[in-house]
């Protein structure tokens, strides 16, 4: 195995581990919301993970998704499958795992959201998105005013919370099937070439 392919299955699976041990990924809880209406005054109620909790695991899980990470999805769809020292069962798995997110990542929630701006409803990507990249772990201008607009309505904000939160667990999953995956991958093969 190339050496930058065995290092960067070696960080998918240390970034893996470390999801792991967050609380918020140990006793997850996800995030709810109950909204009602009555006489003209609205009330939302959302419940679920803390803020922290769900800073904690972006903290690391960035890492998957960003293409300069040599641990993310992207990087390693890029730079690790042509290694011909990789078994066949970890590239097919891999591959496997991997399109089943984006497939999932490009579908949409069961409940899709438009507002007066963004008259077209998110995919599951674009919420990941919206949260990742306009609050929790870049602060873009353009992304951060959408992410602030969208949070403005107590509803919407309750149900794309909520529906971050599920993807959160949903990726996650597919997360840790590739780092077991990368384990074994690992195992057979201890020492990379130089």
């Amino acid at each position: 195995m190339r050496q930058g392919t065995f290092e960067a299955i070696e960080l998918f699976v240390e970034k893996a581990e470390k999801l792991k041990a967050i609380d918020f990924v140990k006793s997850p809880k996800l995030a709810q919301f109950r909204w009602s209406w009555n006489q003209g005054n609205e009330k939302v109620e959302i419940t679920g993970p803390r803020n922290q909790d769900i800073d904690a695991v972006i903290l690391t899980y960035r890492f998957f998704f960003d293409k300069n990470e040599h641990c993310s999805f992207p990087w390693l769809s890029k730079n690790v499958l042509d290694d011909s020292s990789l078994s066949e069962n970890w590239k097919n798995g891999f591959c496997k795992l991997r399109d089943s997110l984006n497939y999932y990542l490009d579908s949409h929630p069961p409940i899709k959201v438009t507002n007066d701006k963004y008259l077209s409803p998110m995919t599951n990507m674009e919420i990941k998105n919206l949260f990742l990249f306009g609050d929790l772990s870049h602060a873009n201008a353009d992304k951060h005013k959408k992410y602030k607009q969208w949070m403005s309505h107590s509803a919407t904000k309750g149900l794309l919370t909520s529906q971050f939160v599920e993807i959160l667990f949903v990726t996650l999953d597919v997360i840790f099937k590739v780092s077991d995956l990368s384990k074994s991958e690992l195992q057979k093969n201890t020492s990379p070439e130089l």
